[in-house]
């Protein structure tokens, strides 16, 4: 089964001021939108297709009483990105979150109990192409990091202030997030 996939591109300032001023019933939308935000390329179905992600928002209290974010790097790219994992059968979403907190960033604590506090998009690479997943994010209140744990040699785990995590982030969605923590 052949399934199409939409590309999502955020408009640049320019394109609306252009759209704006000269379009007109005699001209398509076509005409001055970039090609790549009305065509769709096919993609094969994959177990990865239509599948969410559950991610933990590890946070904790400094000395000072301000919050703190814990970042981690991603094993391919090495961008600052949250724990997060595919749905794992038994398990409840921040369940799964809280256990990819523990095997990527080592990190035990309390998960907010009820709805995510957000969700967001990101382009998840699967050789050969990229699927756009959608990830619900948990806040999870961290009480300790483990001195050992399953991805440690594989990840980098560095706490930020909130402004500063918002900022390292490559998602705008997920950087608003974080930065209704503060």
């Amino acid at each position: 089964m052949i399934m199409m996939r939409e590309v999502y591109q955020p408009w640049p300032e320019s394109h609306a001021t252009r759209l704006n001023d000269i379009a007109s019933p005699d001209h398509e939308i076509r005409d001055f939108v970039p090609r790549s935000l009305y065509t769709a390329r096919p993609m094969r179905k994959t177990k990865y297709q239509d599948q969410t992600q559950f991610a933990a928002l590890p946070c904790r209290l400094a000395e000072d009483g301000t919050r703190e974010i814990m970042l981690l790097t991603s094993r391919d790219t090495g961008r600052w990105v949250i724990p997060k994992g595919w749905p794992i059968k038994g398990l409840k979403p921040r369940q799964v979150a809280a256990r990819e907190a523990f095997e990527e960033a080592g990190l035990r604590g309390r998960m907010r109990v009820g709805r995510p506090i957000g969700k967001f998009h990101y382009a998840k690479q699967i050789e050969p192409e990229a699927l756009l997943c959608e990830v619900r994010v948990y806040l999870m209140w961290v009480d300790e990091q483990l001195n050992d744990w399953p991805e440690k040699a594989e990840r980098r785990t560095e706490w930020f202030s909130v402004a500063d995590a918002a900022a390292r982030v490559d998602e705008g969605a997920l950087s608003e997030i974080i930065l209704r923590l503060s």
